[in-house]
């Protein structure tokens, strides 16, 4: 017979382990390490992450905590509060011992240490999500209580306190400010307050003195002793506008005061009684006869601040109650109090409610009136507002207030305004203690899952079956009702949400929730699908692509484009996949415990992640790390059942984590991100363009702490690298050794004998490669050599090719008879560039069967 050639091109097949390489396509690869297949007829070497120092400035912390962390965005306004577009890095420094602070760094400047300070406990694993140009910033580790959840953001706090001129007002000497500021992420509401018909400019009466206030009025302060005794509040002469601190409740009309700041003495001049600085407003109400609408009664009230323009805080019941007669009209005056040097109203604050309703009763709070810190009042949520009047006080004014007259009552409510009771518990999340395990934004609302929060009694609660949502452009605002169940007491916990095409993928460890959140209300979501063994491990492993959602588990890589769900891991052999993913696990043989105690010592807790799995003497089934206390100290979940001294104790985790690179559609496997072993850097890495596998022997460092990945603002991969770096992978070749396996061919003549004359390399890189192409065969009597060799081969070395594509042509000396032949490649670290266009063989079959 001629001899014939058998070409290897195209390549979209990539690697192929699940298949025999005997088995595999002309287009696949048995082996393939350091190459991508992301071009159709070409193999390229490898890329992988380096430090990139162009992009951003090494950052210094003290820990990190692998697959938590790094987050990034652009904001609106820079650094410096200019109405300028601004790329601003956020890295989390856990810390060894003490606390969780982030730090933040603009575009490709230095980095500003500890510029929020989540709270007083180390080893925080921090997650974000952004919402109307303001970061959320959650420490997902259960175990940190004296951490909170944080609000970070430009927030516009100036102009406030206007007064009848639209002029500016600097109440306490301070008028405001526009700055990045951080708040607690709760929605607090007031937390002072007193209500009366005199509380503001009402007369005295005759006989007090430096230290003691007699109103003329003789209920003025009627049910308030318990608030006016907290000794916060002031009063202020507003005849000759000196001030004093209230110090204690005497009787329905007397007050004592600190002495020294007014004197009370002059019966007839007026006063005021102020709040405490930024926790509230005092209203004062003073009823009309015959010029209203207003229904008799007795009436409590109760006060709110507002978020953000458009979130309500939970009521806070003032003390004091007014007696109003039929068709009363009400002017109402809401009083404040601004320190700028010690407390002031938060920035988030942009103003307050007032409701009412019948002393005693359960009716609906209703709608009083309205306060806005910047324009004034008014009597309901529509209409001008009136403005701020600041009396001069001697010294700096820290006082203020603003009138507005009701007529009649409104048809807001409490629970029309928000949608919700006034009865809830909490409407919000971010006490000390309180967290979610995953969180993201999708449909203008923010979805929570693994929350830990502290019910109506105190306790903080679990609900690892719930998925908590906020109400609509009302991010942070939770109602107690606003959730949903799934999958209750299935022994699994939300891992991760993410969402797609009007979906939420919801997460757990073993089943995936896919919910239709399309419908506008809340009342429209269902449950669409449920999907056993396509849940994740780690949070991590899930990532967001512009065209469906990608996840790793032991099972497969799979992909959901908002129609259907697709198992890309097709090319890789199982029992090799399972082993890849979620498979961190290492030992130490120095581990301490005592009996009924759950401190375990160790010589170095360096590798340690809160989470992990712990298993070994005296270590109950199920145990976890609880925390790290120290370098050398952690604490388990589960108390230890018996006294032992450096004992071996097995620490396993699921720390797989997913990346996904735009440009060149990539996704990233990485096996291990907590760096326990020097394989924790292997990858796997897909390509969407050609739907290929390919191996990657080191993206990036191995034995260290990765952070969790980001699409950064150069449309690179980025990662937290050990203590001091940020490293990006752009998805464009880089230097590293490859090494290509192709298929072990038997030319589709299995039985006959082929003899090989020659091979042909149409490559390009810009080195010489020694010992380049090398091959293996069956013999012509069917024995299978394991080696790769070079044998009579006229030359195994590749010239450099000034990155042009060239041919060589690689001739045996004498020709080799074979059943079949396997060729190898490899291509060494010092060529910068290097790609594969085609292997030709050629060959002649033989009238001669295998022996």
């Amino acid at each position: 017979m001629p001899k014939q050639f058998k070409t290897y091109d195209r390549f979209e097949g990539g690697l192929n382990t699940k298949t025999n390489s005997r088995s595999i396509k002309d287009n696949e690869l048995a082996y393939a390490k350091n190459v991508m297949f992301d071009e159709f007829g070409l193999i390229k070497n490898g890329s992988y992450f380096e430090d990139n120092t162009t992009d951003y400035t090494a950052p210094s912390i003290d820990a990190t905590e692998p697959g938590y962390g790094l987050f990034q965005a652009t904001f609106d306004f820079d650094a410096g509060g200019d109405n300028f577009p601004m790329v601003r890095t956020f890295l989390a420094d856990t810390d060894d011992t003490s606390d969780t602070r982030i730090d933040i760094a603009d575009s490709d400047g230095p980095w500003s240490e500890d510029q929020i300070d989540l709270g007083t406990d180390a080893h925080g694993q921090v997650i974000y999500h952004i919402a109307d140009g303001a970061v959320r910033i959650c420490d997902t580790n259960t175990a940190n209580t004296g951490n909170a959840i944080k609000y970070y953001g430009y927030v516009n706090g100036s102009g406030r306190w206007l007064d009848s001129a639209g002029s500016v007002q600097a109440v306490g000497g301070h008028t405001g400010a526009n700055a990045w500021n951080t708040f607690d992420v709760k929605l607090s509401p007031p937390t002072s307050g007193v209500v009366s018909l005199s509380t503001f400019q009402t007369a005295l009466a005759a006989g007090g003195g430096t230290s003691t206030l007699i109103s003329s009025v003789a209920t003025a302060f009627a049910g308030m002793n318990t608030e006016l005794d907290k000794g916060t509040y002031y009063a202020i002469n507003d005849t000759d506008l000196t001030v004093d601190t209230l110090i204690s409740r005497g009787s329905d009309t007397t007050l004592t005061t600190a002495a020294g700041g007014a004197d009370w003495g002059t019966g007839g001049e007026l006063y005021s009684i102020y709040p405490p600085s930024g926790t509230g407003f005092n209203l004062d109400v003073t009823v009309t006869g015959s010029e209203g609408t207003w229904p008799a009664g007795t009436y409590e009230f109760a006060s709110t601040f507002v978020y953000d323009e458009i979130q309500e805080s939970l009521l806070y019941n003032m003390s004091g109650t007014v007696v109003v007669t039929a068709n009363d009209k009400l002017t109402c005056t809401a009083l404040g109090t601004e320190f700028i040097s010690s407390v002031n109203y938060n920035y988030r604050i942009t103003g307050a409610r007032f409701y009412t309703r019948i002393s005693g009763s359960d009716d609906a709070w209703v709608l009083l009136g309205e306060v806005h810190l910047r324009f004034g009042s008014r009597p309901s949520l529509s209409g001008d507002y009136t403005y701020w009047v600041m009396p001069n006080v001697s010294g700096t004014n820290y006082y203020t207030y603003t009138q507005f007259v009701s007529l009649s009552k409104n048809i807001d409510t409490y629970e029309s305004i928000n949608t919700f009771s006034h009865d809830s518990p909490y409407n919000s999340i971010g006490a000390d203690g309180e967290n979610y395990k995953t969180s993201v934004v999708a449909n203008r609302r923010t979805f929570i899952a693994g929350v830990q929060r502290f019910g109506p009694t105190g306790i903080r609660i679990n609900r690892p079956d719930s998925i908590f949502y906020s109400e609509l452009n009302k991010f942070d605002t939770f109602p107690t009702l606003n959730y949903i169940d799934i999958g209750i007491n299935d022994g699994e916990s939300f891992i991760k949400i993410e969402s797609f095409a009007d979906r939420l993928l919801a997460f757990k460890e073993k089943t995936l929730y896919i919910i239709n959140i399309g419908g506008g209300s809340d009342t429209q979501w269902f449950l669409e699908s449920e999907h056993k063994n396509m849940g994740v491990g780690f949070h991590a492993a899930v990532v967001k692509t512009e065209f469906g959602i990608a996840w790793v588990n032991k099972n497969g890589l799979f992909f959901y484009d908002g129609n259907q769900i697709r198992n890309l891991q097709n090319k890789i052999l199982e029992s090799e996949w399972s082993s890849f993913v979620n498979s961190t696990s290492f030992t130490d043989a120095t581990c301490d415990t005592t009996n009924t105690d759950a401190t375990v010592t160790m010589n170095s807790t360096a590798k340690l992640t809160p989470g992990m799995k712990v298993s070994g003497t005296n270590v109950p089934a199920g145990a976890k790390v609880l925390s790290i206390t120290n370098a050398t100290t952690f604490e388990l979940t589960h108390a230890a059942t018996g006294t032992v001294s450096d004992t071996t104790f097995t620490f396993s985790g699921d720390y797989t984590i997913i990346c996904y690179e735009p440009t060149n559609k990539h996704l990233l496997i990485i096996r291990d991100c907590a760096g326990t072993s020097s394989g924790s850097a292997n990858t796997y890495m897909y390509s969407f363009i050609t739907d290929t596998f390919s191996y990657n022997g080191g993206i990036t460092h191995s034995d260290v702490k990765l952070t969790n990945p980001i699409i950064d603002y150069k449309n690179n991969v980025a990662l937290g690298v050990a203590l001091d770096e940020i490293e990006t992978y752009d998805g464009e070749s880089n230097i590293t050794t490859t090494i290509l396996h192709f298929k072990n061919d038997d030319f589709g003549l299995p039985d006959v004998v082929k003899k090989i004359y020659g091979i042909t390399v149409e490559y390009s890189t810009d080195q010489n490669q020694d010992s380049a192409l090398t091959y293996r065969i069956t013999d012509s009597s069917g024995t299978s050599n394991s080696s790769f060799v070079g044998t009579n081969l006229s030359s195994t070395n590749l010239d450099d090719t000034n990155n042009d594509l060239d041919v060589k042509r690689f001739a045996f000396t004498s020709p080799i008879s074979v059943a079949s032949l396997q060729l190898k490649l490899r291509f060494g670290s010092s060529a910068t560039l290097h790609t594969v266009n085609r292997v030709s063989v050629e060959y002649r079959p033989l009238y001669k069967r295998i022996t």
